[in-house]
């Protein structure tokens, strides 16, 4: 995350973003470094060794929207072929609860993203 200064104006800018706190993001970057490997990027090979994960029924869907074009907002089709921490914050932050003291209009924006995250019919057979 670069320099002290520039980092601290870089957390600021994220903490808008995403709505994580400093010490989320914090801990979010030191995940994303043990997924990378210390690499500036993620592919998608990088999730097979997130412990259990590969247990999970829908794995291959939540890790194909974690490089989904429509959930990173540049396009709207196609998959990444990696993602940077900025990217990975994108993501992560669409897990987050909605804020309670957010208006509503706030409100039912953060529900619109967080359902477009989501293909319609992804979660369950149970849901369609």
């Amino acid at each position: 995350m670069g320099a002290a200064h520039s980092a601290s104006e870089e957390v600021l800018e994220l903490m808008g973003k995403t709505g994580f706190s400093s010490d989320q993001i914090e801990q979010l970057h030191r995940r994303f470094k043990q997924l990378s490997g210390d690499q500036p990027t993620i592919r998608k090979e990088n999730f097979n060794n997130v412990p259990g994960l590969e247990l999970n029924p829908i794995r291959s869907k939540i890790v194909r929207a974690f490089f989904d074009n429509r959930n990173l907002h540049k396009g709207s089709s196609g998959l990444a072929d990696e993602i940077n921490f900025e990217d990975f914050l994108t993501i992560m932050s669409y897990f987050r609860p909605i804020d309670t003291t957010a208006d509503e209009e706030q409100v039912q924006l953060c529900r619109k993203e967080k359902l477009r995250f989501l293909p319609l019919g992804s979660c369950c057979s149970s849901c369609k």
